[in-house]
């Protein structure tokens, strides 16, 4: 509605009634939405109260004194203001965009925009917040793009007590070496529940477990091996679960998310000193590997013999 030629080149107003209703009132100047001293367009509920409101200069959406476009709820509350400079939505001065609950006229959104793309480098862009006023949400933009602020988090989510329930940081080389979970989630009591680690937005972790589930006391609960997608460790198990006093009690090995064995199997042809009776190349490699990585090196070297007469 900011952009409307209606073939009028004077200044003119037009007001829809009907039935003992006003319904809208719309001002133009030489076919566009325009008004110096107020609103250009204005809609409104059937009790009589504005339901939308529009500023506009030669028929862009723009007010330097205030929000450019508001909506109202029925009992005449604002629901949501937006501002805009010259057709775009933005705010010098705070929120571009402000979004009210109902029951209590409190702030249910704010959104930080520059140029029409959300922008703020000294706090969130994004806030969400609960019905009683705590954050509930809150998302980091530079110029339209995620951005971690002090090398924070980009996205966070909070519990209504305050504490943290979800993180998420931007992916770049620097943050993979430093070996860091692009994401989190922690429990009510604060103690974590969830990491996974990124290479190129997929989940993979050069060194370890690419995903960590923890129980609730602090322990971890599960170990997951990843590689782009699929449950795939060369070099052991690549899921292991732990009850909640830290007793590993199931290993499960995967190549490719191909379930190769489980560990009371992987332990029997480790630990045996029976031949190896095994053809599958595939779960020959890995218990090699696994031989290897614990200096069974006789064990390994045994292996590799069945290998070699595998392969020939």
């Amino acid at each position: 509605m900011s952009e409307n030629n209606m073939g009028v080149n004077r200044t003119s107003k037009l007001v829809y009634r009907g039935h003992g209703y006003t319904f809208h009132e719309r001002c133009f100047v030489d076919g566009y939405y325009h008004n110096d001293n107020g609103p250009a367009v204005i809609l409104y509920h059937l009790n009589g109260n504005k339901k939308h409101v529009e500023y506009c200069v030669n028929g862009k959406l723009h007010n330097d004194n205030g929000p450019a476009v508001i909506d109202y709820y029925e009992n005449g509350q604002v629901k949501l203001e937006k501002y805009y400079q010259h057709g775009k939505i933005c705010n010098y001065k705070g929120p571009a965009v402000i979004s009210y609950y109902k029951e209590n006229g409190q702030v249910s959104r704010e959104r930080y925009y520059y140029n029409d793309d959300y922008h703020r480098i000294d706090g969130p862009a994004v806030i969400n917040y609960r019905e009683n006023g705590k954050v509930k949400l809150e998302k980091y933009y530079y110029e339209g793009e995620p951005y971690n602020i002090n090398n924070g988090p980009c996205t966070i989510e909070y519990f209504n007590n305050g504490n943290k329930y979800f993180e998420k940081y931007v992916y770049s080389q620097d943050f993979c070496d430093k070996d860091k979970p692009l994401l989190i989630t922690y429990y009510e009591n604060g103690n974590l529940r969830f990491e996974e680690y990124h290479v190129n937005g997929k989940p993979y972790r050069k060194d370890g477990p690419t995903v960590v589930n923890y129980h609730q006391n602090g322990n971890i609960c599960s170990e997951q091996y990843f590689v782009y997608w699929r449950s795939h460790n060369e070099y052991g198990p690549a899921i292991i679960k732990y009850d909640e006093d830290g007793v590993k009690y199931t290993e499960d090995y995967y190549l490719d998310g191909i379930l190769i064995m489980k560990g009371k199997e992987a332990e029997k042809y480790i630990n045996s000193t029976k031949p190896i009776k095994v053809r599958r190349l595939d779960k020959l490699k890995l218990l090699y590997n696994v031989c290897v990585k614990r200096n069974l090196q006789d064990r390994a070297d045994e292996i590799a013999r069945k290998l070699l007469i595998n392969t020939l």
